[in-house]
């Protein structure tokens, strides 16, 4: 018998998981070398479809984008990817239907900065009154700073290749809590 018993205890769980729960069949299937502990999960069906959207966005193909995050927000209607679908919209100038999956993103999200500072910059778009705009912004701003803030401080150090994306992070948020800030002082009062 092996001296290590997790990995038979993985196989017990995942047979057990398997007997209760129909869907779960193809996930141990797919993924039983990362429950017996000798390889990595494979990815799940609505983040597959949330990256492919990334992409195709990435590639300026969005119409086929919207599609794909669709699908991913079909299967996990809370899921990460409503932001992007929101930022698709935007980007394809349909600032209701974006300015509504981004409230709704917020929803599930609501410490999501950049979220919120989309939504400002689609209420200075739309020219609502500059009271409105700054309100979005400082909601912005609260997030981004409440993010930095957890960040800067990790609960436990991160292994060496997480650090580099660690620190990109990092100087991503400063900058746009600075973009942030520099739209605050140029609103009127």
């Amino acid at each position: 018998m092996s001296s290590r018993p997790w990995p038979w205890l993985a196989l017990g769980s995942a047979a057990v998981l398997v007997l209760l729960n129909r869907e779960v069949v193809s996930f141990a299937i797919e993924n039983l070398p990362g429950l017996l502990g000798f390889g990595e999960f494979g990815i799940l069906p609505e983040r597959a479809l949330g990256l492919e959207g990334r992409r195709l966005a990435s590639e300026g193909r969005v119409d086929e984008a919207i599609g794909a995050f669709d699908a991913s927000l079909a299967i996990d209607p809370r899921g990460e990817y409503r932001r992007e679908l929101g930022l698709v919209w935007m980007q394809r100038g349909n600032f209701d239907r974006a300015e509504q999956e981004l409230l709704r993103h917020i929803q599930s999200f609501p410490r999501d900065g950049l979220a919120l500072l989309t939504l400002a910059v689609i209420a200075e778009g739309r020219r609502d009154p500059p009271s409105e705009v700054r309100a979005r912004l400082l909601q912005a701003q609260s997030a981004l700073q409440d993010e930095l803030r957890d960040l800067e401080q990790p609960a436990v150090p991160f292994p060496t290749a997480e650090s580099e994306k660690h620190t990109h992070v990092l100087a991503r948020l400063r900058a746009t809590l600075a973009q942030v800030e520099d739209l605050l002082a140029s609103l009127p009062p």
